[in-house]
C-alpha cells in the first residue's frame, strides 16, 4: 500500500475518484449528508497522507509534521484574537474557520508539492 501511495499519479487519480464518490454520496444521500461538512474536510485526511509521501520522495523530509505546527500557531492565533476581540471564544464558530483553514493550506500544500513533483519528473 505504502508503495501505491508513493506514486503521484496514483494519489492524484485517487484523490479525483474521492472527490467524485463523495459528490454522488452527497447527491445521493442530502438528508443524512451532515449540512455543515463539506467534501473537502474528508479529503483532507487524504491530501496529508499523500503531503507526507510525495514530499518524502520530493525532498527527502516530510511537510506533514511542518504543517502541523503551522496549523497549531494560527489555532492559536485564532483563538487569542477571538478573545481579544469579543472577550470569549465561540467554539463553534472557531472550529468551522479553523477547518476551512487548514482545508485550504492543506490544499495549497498539496497542489505546491504536487507541481514540484511534475516538474521534477519532466526534467529528470
Amino acid at each position: 500500500m505504502e508503495i501505491v501511495l508513493r506514486s503521484w499519479i496514483v494519489q492524484l487519480c485517487v484523490v479525483v475518484f474521492l472527490w467524485i464518490v463523495l459528490t454522488m454520496f452527497k447527491n445521493r444521500f442530502k438528508n443524512i449528508w451532515p449540512r455543515r461538512l463539506k467534501k473537502l474536510d474528508v479529503l483532507c485526511i487524504l491530501e496529508n497522507i499523500a503531503i507526507h509521501f510525495t514530499s518524502i520522495e520530493l525532498i527527502g523530509i516530510s511537510l506533514f509534521p511542518y504543517l502541523m505546527f503551522v496549523m497549531s500557531v494560527v489555532g492559536l492565533i485564532m483563538i487569542f484574537a477571538s478573545a481579544c476581540r469579543s472577550g470569549d471564544i465561540v467554539y463553534g464558530v472557531f472550529w468551522t474557520r479553523f477547518i476551512r483553514i487548514l482545508d485550504l493550506v492543506t490544499l495549497f500544500t498539496y497542489f505546491i508539492v504536487l507541481i514540484m513533483t511534475i516538474f521534477k519528473a519532466i526534467l529528470l
